[in-house]
């Protein structure tokens, strides 16, 4: 068996494996190199308790790692060696701090820059302005390629549809994922006697992103309806990859309402066990998601950075979070009462991750750029 070529990355965490690291390549593989910058990062995130934008966003090396090329996740490098970078929002990060970084793009060095999904690619070009001397070189590298997703199981045959119509809610950010919202529907669908079960998988907590509002008081009355209705609501507050899965398959429904994602993985990872999810209709979840083979919540938006985003901003917070609770509510009492409609939803997100998120498909799409890179 040829031996395969080793690509260098500074990272192989969760965003790297999913988009790259994890696929299964017929020529290559990935190693863990060393990163001065991020060396650097480390020291002064010791002394300053924060990360340095500069450091955490640059790759640089002295030369020193043996390998040909590189694939990095949200990293500029700086490097006489190919590399690619996947990112998952803007490139580089933060952007307008650094136009050294902008320019290293256009280096020949810089083989490709994939936008892991039409979202990031829209601000990335919307960005560019800011530097039109450099745009039309870095766009001709520009592609997008979203990430693959494995089928976990292979026919919705393997769903049991005897039992109650059961939801699974997954997000450590329990507040910016609409898991508020949710709990409201999940409220009002019971009063009125419907029979369904709530899987939430969460911490529970506040995140530091489109969360400003929520306060200790809203937490506490999370909890208070979790436990009133733990007859029908079942929460973990967290449970290892596997056992998420295992419990998606377990499940009909996925639920990811949330205010603002760069991505949703987990939608894919529902998809993938057979489950129809429902999302607002904001980017990037349109692109992975649909009324064909889920739901899709019409949410206030407002333009940002050339793309739509939620609009939480005064009076329009109540407008966002009560269009989010109606759109759940009747979304999740549709799946209810429509077990022939939420089957033939499922079907088609089982055929929609095998066609349009095959893991072989994107390693073959990337073997062929590294190749490239490599002549």
């Amino acid at each position: 068996m040829e031996k395969k070529q080793l690509i260098g990355t500074n990272s192989l965490d969760y965003n790297p494996k999913r988009n790259f690291g994890g696929l299964p390549f017929k020529g290559f593989t990935f190693k863990k190199t060393m990163d001065l910058c991020r060396m650097l990062d480390y020291i002064y995130f010791k002394i300053r308790r924060k990360s340095h934008p500069f450091f955490s966003n640059t790759f640089f090396d002295l030369g020193l790692n043996k390998v040909r090329m590189f694939h990095f996740f949200n990293s500029v490098a700086i490097t006489n060696k190919p590399w690619v970078v996947t990112f998952e929002n803007e490139i580089p990060r933060p952007y307008l701090k650094s136009s050294y970084l902008v320019k290293r793009l256009t280096n020949k060095s810089c083989k490709k820059i994939i936008a892991f999904c039409d979202r990031a690619r829209t601000i990335e070009t919307y960005l560019l302005n800011n530097y039109p001397d450099l745009k039309d070189q870095i766009l001709e590298k520009l592609i997008v390629l979203q990430p693959g997703q494995p089928l976990h199981i292979q026919s919705i045959a393997e769903k049991d549809y005897s039992q109650p119509v059961t939801f699974t809610f997954v997000g450590v950010d329990f507040f910016r994922k609409g898991g508020m919202e949710m709990l409201k529907a999940t409220q009002k669908l019971i009063a009125e006697g419907l029979n369904f079960k709530l899987n939430i998988v969460s911490q529970l907590k506040k995140g530091e992103w489109k969360d400003e509002h929520i306060t200790s008081a809203d937490i506490e009355n999370a909890k208070a309806i979790i436990q009133k209705y733990n007859n029908v609501i079942r929460h973990y507050f967290s449970l290892p990859s596997s056992e998420i899965m295992e419990l998606f398959k377990q499940s009909h429904v996925g639920l990811l309402p949330s205010y603002g994602e760069t991505y949703g993985y987990v939608v894919l990872e529902a998809q993938a066990c057979g489950c129809a999810v429902i999302t607002p209709n904001m980017p990037p979840f349109q692109e992975f998601n649909d009324n064909a083979f889920g739901w899709l919540i019409d949410v206030p938006l407002k333009e940002r950075n050339g793309t739509l985003d939620s609009d939480l901003s005064g009076e329009n917070l109540q407008l966002f979070q009560t269009a989010l609770y109606n759109g759940l509510y009747v979304a999740m009492k549709e799946a209810i009462e429509n077990k022939t409609l939420l089957k033939e939803k499922a079907r088609l997100a089982l055929e929609h991750i095998k066609n349009d998120h095959s893991p072989e498909k994107k390693a073959a799409i990337l073997e062929q750029i590294y190749k490239d890179a490599l002549r």
